[in-house]
């Protein structure tokens, strides 16, 4: 069933760009066909509503985009909150590790709750997929620091920041008392 709806979306595509391609095609055509006096003002015409479309759209994204981001700073902070209170309390992770989530403090499974909620509903794609690895990883014994690192930059692409400059760890060295730890978690599963 999703080969053949990948199969319609390919084709889908094909037909649009071949429609777009005749589009052009012909206005390439009608353009070349005006004499030489209507010729710059039909492509200055023909720019200017292209660009006042991008620029509607642009906008418009750009709007929604902001209009988001309080709630998305809401679930993020949750997110940090639950960060926090398992860095500050190494005793509720030993519990989460031994037990899963059912064995968690009712306060914190709805907190854990309230945050895959908020996940679901304002989260980027990319940042769902960060948290579902990090989880997969915490509960497999993976490296959790790394895949806690890609949840941060996840979080920071979200939001709008860049991640130009940032290397591998750096985001979540920033919660470490020795931020050497991430190198030595790196250098350990390396060598397994």
């Amino acid at each position: 069933m999703k080969n053949l709806r990948n199969i319609l979306f390919f084709l889908f595509g094909i037909a649009v760009l071949a429609g777009l391609a005749w589009l052009i095609w012909n206005v390439v055509r009608w353009v070349t066909s005006l004499g030489p006096s209507y010729l710059g003002p039909t492509v200055t015409a023909i720019l200017g509503f292209i660009g006042i479309i991008y620029t509607q759209w642009h906008s418009k994204s750009r709007e929604i985009q902001q209009s988001h981001r309080p709630q998305k700073i809401e679930v993020y902070n949750c997110f940090f909150e639950l960060l926090e209170r398992f860095l500050n309390n190494p005793g509720e992770q030993k519990t989460l590790d031994e037990g899963g989530e059912e064995s968690l403090p009712e306060d914190l499974r709805d907190q854990f709750w309230q945050l895959n909620k908020g996940l679901i509903v304002w989260a980027s794609p990319a940042v769902i997929r960060s948290w579902l690895h990090f989880r997969e990883e915490s509960t497999s014994g993976g490296n959790t620091l790394l895949a806690m690192d890609k949840v941060l930059m996840s979080i920071r692409k979200d939001l709008g920041n860049s991640n130009f400059s940032l290397q591998e760890g750096d985001s979540v060295k920033i919660f470490l008392k020795d931020p050497s730890e991430f190198d030595e978690a790196g250098k350990a599963e390396k060598d397994d």
